[in-house]
């Protein structure tokens, strides 16, 4: 895969019903490993965007002009986001179409916008391939990946989807720019724009969108000049500058808690390699999802330290690290040679600087749905490699390349069978918190909403009040959990 053809300016009449059962297929695949989410419940921050945001209810000129004008989470703590759009997209949900608190239809316009951005991916994959079977691999492989069902089965994800979707279709129409002419270009670059603008106004980390153009380009100069490519990059200066004035005009700032990024108690080099450690962790949950949590507040990502009887937990700083710097020193030498894997190497470091900690602390150490995006990347290095090792195998090239392709299948089953068993664990209050305290068995919030979800059930208050326990061994003044401890203790007989 060192060298990868120009695809034509636009497929054939002939060439058309090819890509359609190949989209039909990601589709039906998609809707089995999540066709047991959209019975799922309101937990966890979906809860709160859906019960607590006032704003959604009614379709009226002052909830407009709210939604415009203050920050995502309305009445709550500073957080210093600015997502309009997706507020406007729980607005839809809830006043405009009816679903109002029942969650079944959030989790059909998840689905939906997942599917669309599996259906970019896809097109994406044309691009860089050239190849419908290799591009069917890369969304397939990404798409069903249970990595992103903290964006997809999770309500609270529909920020990742819609960021997703304004960075890759404005990708896409930056892509088909470099190609055409005349009105035809002005048209791809007007939707590129806006694309970007809704990537923006829907979540922050849209902004990446001109660092991975300038990948593409670095990747693939002979598909344009710099002069064509010159205008979009400077056409992209009216979604920033709209963006950059909205969010001025809100009074807002982002209030960091100890309990949500641990990271702000730490000295400067101990959170970035605690950062670095996060970004290995999500590179090994890409590789072996077998335990995947929707919490990782305190105290579930050690701070390194160089801990004398905790060395396990900083070697793993140290080894991603390692694995970073080589990959960075492997993006440098694949540029001309291996130009898929620069790309989609790249690809991954760029989509996840904006929420890795690194260059400024955010309102969380990690999340699950921070790797949305950056995932793709990997998916293409998985797709790439996988050729590569298909190659080696003792057959000639068609029947290597079949062989490559059938085993990736079976990865994608297994990827979707995953992705099937996870949705179990949003089913409800009970199940949610069980799996999450189960999985990062050192974060303290976890066992203390655990708790609290015991504490409501007939006979379940001893186990409630284990968990209470159990979360202020971990964090000793964590005074939500003496708080309950005490009400759990005063419901005791005797007590």
């Amino acid at each position: 895969m060192s060298q990868i053809r120009k695809p034509p300016a636009a497929p054939s009449p002939a060439s058309r019903p090819r890509h359609g059962w190949r989209i039909l297929l990601l589709w039906a695949l998609l809707g089995a490993a999540y066709s047991n989410s959209f019975q799922t419940a309101l937990v966890f921050d979906g809860a709160k965007i859906v019960t607590q945001d006032s704003r959604i209810r009614a379709v009226t000129p002052e909830n407009i002009r709210l939604i415009w004008s203050e920050e995502y989470w309305y009445k709550g703590a500073p957080s210093g986001l600015y997502r309009p759009l997706t507020t406007f997209s729980f607005l839809l949900n809830y006043a405009a179409l009816g679903n109002g608190p029942n969650p079944a239809g959030y989790h059909w316009t998840n689905f939906v916008l997942h599917g669309i951005n599996v259906t970019l991916v896809y097109a994406l994959g044309i691009l860089i391939f050239a190849d419908p079977a290799l591009a069917l691999a890369l969304a397939a492989l990404w798409g069903l990946h249970p990595l992103l069902t903290d964006s997809v089965t999770n309500i609270a994800g529909r920020a990742d989807l819609l960021a997703a979707l304004g960075v890759l279709a404005a990708l896409l129409c930056y892509m088909k720019s470099t190609a055409a002419q005349g009105r035809r270009r002005l048209a791809w670059l007007a939707a590129m724009v806006a694309a970007q603008a809704a990537g923006l106004l829907a979540k922050e980390n849209a902004a990446v969108l001109p660092a991975l153009m300038l990948v593409y380009d670095l990747a693939w100069p002979e598909r344009a000049t710099w002069r064509a490519r010159a205008p979009a990059y400077a056409a992209l200066a009216l979604p920033f500058g709209l963006w950059l004035y909205l969010r001025s005009q809100v009074q807002t700032h982002m209030l960091i808690h100890f309990m949500e990024n641990p990271l702000v108690s730490a000295g400067f080099l101990a959170a970035r390699l605690t950062a670095i450690k996060v970004a290995g962790k999500l590179l090994w949950l890409f590789v072996w999802p077998a335990r995947l949590s929707a919490d990782y507040s305190y105290n579930a990502i050690r701070l390194f330290g160089w801990h004398v009887f905790e060395w396990e937990e900083d070697a793993k700083a140290v080894i991603a690290l390692a694995v970073c710097l080589s990959a960075a020193l492997l993006v440098l030498r694949w540029r001309h040679r291996r130009k898929p894997l620069f790309f989609f190497l790249a690809f991954f470091f760029i989509a996840l600087v904006p929420t890795a900690n690194l260059v400024i602390l955010i309102g969380s150490i990690m999340a699950e749905r921070f790797a949305y995006l950056p995932s793709l990347g990997l998916a293409g290095c998985a797709v790439v490699a996988f050729l590569e090792l298909g190659r080696r195998l003792p057959f000639k090239p068609p029947a290597s390349a079949r062989a490559a392709l059938i085993a990736l299948a079976f990865v994608c089953l297994g990827l979707a069978a995953r992705t099937y068993t996870r949705n179990l664990d949003w089913r409800d209050e009970l199940s949610f918190w069980t799996s999450t305290a189960n999985v990062s068995r050192g974060s303290a919030r976890p066992h203390n909403n655990l708790g609290e979800t015991l504490a409501r059930m007939p006979g379940r208050l001893p186990d409630a009040i284990a968990e209470f326990e159990a979360a202020l061994r971990i964090l000793p003044d964590y005074a939500d959990a003496h708080y309950n401890l005490g009400n759990a203790l005063a419901q005791m007989p005797g007590r």
